[in-house]
């Protein structure tokens, strides 16, 4: 959905971030309201919703006329940074390692049995809902600077690779 973001970006003139933000915020209540749905699986949705944003966003880009640099995005650029740029991506580090800590317990018992986690107590899809737009800030705010096709890299391998060298989940979060 950064893509996207960008073409809403560059068609109402605001700073990219702006539209990668809101994309990303309306992706993950799309992703959710679909999900409900029950026509397909959670998986299956954010392809079919990520491609058609992908094409879309593309589509808004080449057709409006803009000042976005769209390989900035795609690949990442260091150089564009600025300090506004660096101070959201530590207000962002900061809020999400924090939330992380805290609904950790809940995530994970979700996460391993959504129906125990129910009997709990935990309010799943409203969890789910938050750590969605948890991530979906993360993302937008790091998509300048590591781009949008390594961002998934980023985000999937310390993990994967965390989990082959420790016993816990807890061992594997900090770890990755």
């Amino acid at each position: 959905s950064a893509i996207f973001g960008l073409g809403i970006a560059t068609i109402i003139a605001v700073e990219p971030i702006y539209g990668i933000i809101f994309c990303a915020i309306i992706f993950c209540f799309l992703i959710v309201f679909l999900s409900k749905q029950n026509l397909y699986s959670s998986d299956s949705i954010i392809g079919i919703t990520s491609c058609s944003l992908l094409a879309l966003g593309l589509i808004l880009i080449s057709v409006f006329p803009s000042h976005i640099n769209l390989e900035n995005y795609l690949f990442g650029d260091l150089i564009i940074l600025q300090n506004r740029d660096i101070l959201l991506i530590y207000a962002v580090a900061i809020l999400s390692s924090g939330a992380i800590f805290m609904w950790f317990k809940k995530l994970l018992l979700a996460t391993i049995n959504k129906d125990l986690a129910k009997i709990s107590g935990i309010k799943v899809e409203k969890l789910e809902l938050k750590f969605l737009l948890l991530t979906a800030l993360v993302v937008a705010c790091l998509v300048k600077i590591v781009g949008i096709f390594l961002i998934t890299s980023v985000m999937i391998l310390p993990a994967a690779i965390a989990r082959n060298f420790v016993r816990t989940p807890t061992q594997m979060l900090f770890l990755s």
